[in-house]
């Protein structure tokens, strides 16, 4: 029941984006077929507004086509259509950039539709740059295992489809679209529910993969809002302010630019705050600890320790060897005093470096303690920043195993090994002479009439002369 609660998450995430490939690509093909067809509705919702471009929705196709093969392991398909839409979109908007004619808006498709498009065929730059960006997060989310990078896509399909839902509340209240390229078509409100659809494609995509590498989603979300706010803060200062008559849209910019800074300074501080105030709460559990623990930076430097690692650095004559152990490195703590390690203390560093993954060694002081070493990674939101050293007093629990084990193992009288142990010696040295070619001798003592000295003088002198 528990790994199906687990996995639930994530087919409910693949599944999903699934269905929104299949969607955008319905949505492509009823697009094309619009044009071929001269059906308006398929490539208008509203007669005022602009047409899709044929070439955005083949884009559109191609992009779906290629969710649907990356999802059935064929990445490499996927990754040759993608770089296919990139090329073409980068090709289309430097036409603009440069005012020059590749002859590419009608390569595929004679655009007969001119209503409010100078360039008909010619794919906006403002669904080329949506266009650049959505494959940008398909590509990280598709090819590539990086927790950051696959926040970053995730960050930029919710952005992505902030700006479309704006595109088209800008349509339901007849205001001006902002969204604009300077002396260029609009884009096309059709073209915005394709994006919305892509968009939340790229979403399914980004969820599903946050669970298949474990990503925190809280703090994820929390980088992807505080980016939305960025965003809608950038858009409705430009949208309010360019209508003053007391700015100009270069004035609404840079105001627009001030606020996103303003939202990124709060959300690092925040950051900075959460930081710190799970840094003291690790500081807590230290104490609460009925064992010595420690907490190192990765340069293997000590941040905090609590009590009972202290009074592990002591003398014979139990006198503190430190007054503070902090800023010291603690493998030279454990080099300065006369410590006998049970394993490589380099061998322990390297393990411990992977997540998740723990080791253990034994120290054994002068003083007779023995200590049981577990090393930890230490990570704060994924991340590690140090590693956890805990010591366990075993000294009383491997004395006990000792006294068990020559109990079971010699005779308490004569302190010679028992009729079991000597079988056990006695097979190991057989095997031994066999591997080498050797031969070995068993000595067997016969004492006779032994149990008349126990008769006579008991016990005690019995088992002292045995």
């Amino acid at each position: 029941m528990r790994l199906f609660k687990n996995l639930l998450p994530m087919y409910v995430a693949r599944y999903s984006s699934i269905a929104l490939a299949v969607a955008l690509l319905v949505f492509a093909l009823s697009s094309i077929i619009g044009w071929y067809a001269h059906i308006e509705a398929l490539i208008r919702y509203d007669n005022s507004t602009i047409a899709i471009v044929y070439n955005t929705a083949l884009c559109f196709m191609l992009i779906a086509i290629g969710i649907l093969a990356a999802d059935q392991n064929l990445k490499k398909t996927a990754l040759l259509l993608n770089i296919l839409v990139i090329i073409f979109n980068l090709s289309s908007i430097s036409q603009t950039i440069f005012n020059i004619d590749l002859k590419i808006d009608n390569l595929f498709f004679t655009s007969y539709d001119t209503q409010l498009n100078e360039n008909p065929g010619r794919i906006t730059p403002t669904a080329v740059l949506q266009m650049i960006f959505s494959l940008i997060s398909l590509i990280i989310l598709q090819n590539i295992r990086s927790r950051f990078l696959t926040r970053l896509a995730g960050t930029l399909a919710c952005m992505l489809l902030t700006i479309n839902f704006w595109y088209i509340g800008e349509f339901l209240f007849e205001s001006s679209h902002i969204v604009l390229w300077p002396n260029t078509a609009p884009m096309s409100l059709t073209a915005s529910v394709g994006f919305i659809l892509l968009s939340f494609n790229i979403i399914a995509l980004f969820l599903y993969r946050i669970s298949i590498l474990k990503i925190d989603f809280p703090r994820s979300l929390y980088y992807i809002t505080i980016a939305v706010m960025m965003e809608l803060a950038f858009l409705t200062s430009i949208k309010i302010l360019s209508h003053t008559v007391a700015l100009n849209r270069l004035d609404a910019l840079v105001v627009g630019v001030f606020l996103m800074g303003f939202i990124a300074l709060t959300a690092i501080f925040v950051l900075l705050i959460a930081y710190i105030f799970k840094l003291k709460q690790s500081f807590k559990m230290l104490d609460s600890s009925s064992d010595a623990v420690v907490l190192v930076d990765l340069q293997n430097v000590v941040l905090n320790y609590n009590k009972l690692f202290a009074y592990m650095w002591v003398n014979e004559k139990n006198q503190r060897l430190y007054d503070s152990l902090y800023q010291h490195n603690l493998s030279d703590l454990e080099s300065a005093t006369d410590i006998e390690h049970n394993q490589a203390t380099n061998k322990i560093k390297s393990i411990a470096r992977l997540y998740g993954q723990t080791f253990v060694e034994e120290l054994s002081f002068r003083t007779g303690i023995i200590y049981e070493k577990t090393v930890k990674p230490y990570l704060i939101d994924e991340e590690l920043v140090g590693y956890v050293y805990n010591y366990k007093n075993v000294t009383e629990l491997r004395r006990l195993e000792a006294t068990v084990v020559r109990q079971t193992q010699y005779d308490m009288a004569s302190g010679l090994p028992n009729r079991a142990y000597a079988v056990q010696i006695l097979d190991a040295l057989l095997l031994k002479a066999t591997n080498n070619s050797q031969l070995i001798a068993v000595y067997v003592i016969e004492l006779n009439n032994f149990s008349l000295l126990t008769d006579v003088f008991g016990f005690e002198k019995s088992d002292l002369e045995l």
